[in-house]
């Protein structure tokens, strides 16, 4: 089953760490190595679950010196174009430039804890259903994250993989790392499921192939509106 999940995810892929969501893939064979964890479901689910109320701007959007919300790093030449030598937008430009500039409200959707390569509590996650039984969960990647979790929750099952992707040179270890879940514990509230929203506590454990010795894991609690996927 979890193979036929990873070919449906051939499209929309798994999130390159390097600050952009760029598709990538995995293969079925890295994707075997992921026990499964069973999930438990139920009927109300306990828990803080405050952080929900709690959002940002973008990655790359802040406040200028006078007030406006402006791209600041990655921004194209036609916003650099709307600015001029002081910082601000100009007046003509205003419209045009909240056209291309993304100001909506980025609400938190997770909130964790984990021993693992290259983390940071990253409050922003997606949840996609790509098929009647799959929904497909990975936390973001921007500002010098390297490492994501990606969920796989198929029917009453949930495969997770931490990928971390190394600024070292290849030479010294650098690239793309997987990690596979070996055990662990999923708790999913049915009712909200059932209307579209993912509340969920888990604590999982990884495999660390290299150091099999250390200790690696991702806690946390998640609730987030699951969004339909595109075909």
């Amino acid at each position: 089953m979890a193979i036929r999940v990873i070919q449906k995810l051939g499209v929309l892929g798994l999130l390159l760490c390097m600050g952009f969501s760029v598709p990538a893939q995995i293969d079925d064979t890295e994707l075997a190595k992921s026990k499964p964890v069973s999930i438990q479901w139920v009927d109300k689910l306990s828990g803080d679950f405050s952080f929900k109320d709690i959002w940002d701007y973008g990655f790359d959007v802040h406040r200028n010196d006078f007030g406006q919300l402006v791209c600041e790093m990655y921004c194209s030449e036609e916003c650099d174009a709307m600015v001029d030598s002081s910082g601000r937008i100009k007046a003509d430009s205003l419209v045009a430039y909240y056209k291309l500039v993304d100001t909506t409200h980025q609400y938190h959707a997770i909130v964790s804890e984990a021993t693992t390569y290259g983390w940071s509590d990253e409050p922003y996650l997606d949840a996609t259903r790509i098929s009647q039984d799959t929904v497909y969960c990975n936390t973001f990647c921007d500002g010098g994250i390297y490492t994501a979790l990606h969920l796989y929750l198929v029917k009453d099952q949930c495969f997770a993989v931490i990928r971390f992707h190394s600024p070292a040179s290849p030479r010294h270890g650098g690239g793309v790392h997987y990690y596979f879940c070996k055990s662990g514990t999923i708790k999913i509230d049915k009712k909200l499921w059932v209307n579209g929203v993912l509340k969920a506590t888990f604590n999982l454990d990884f495999d660390d192939p290299k150091y099999p010795e250390n200790e690696m894991y991702w806690n946390g609690r998640i609730y987030k509106q699951i969004v339909a996927g595109s075909d």
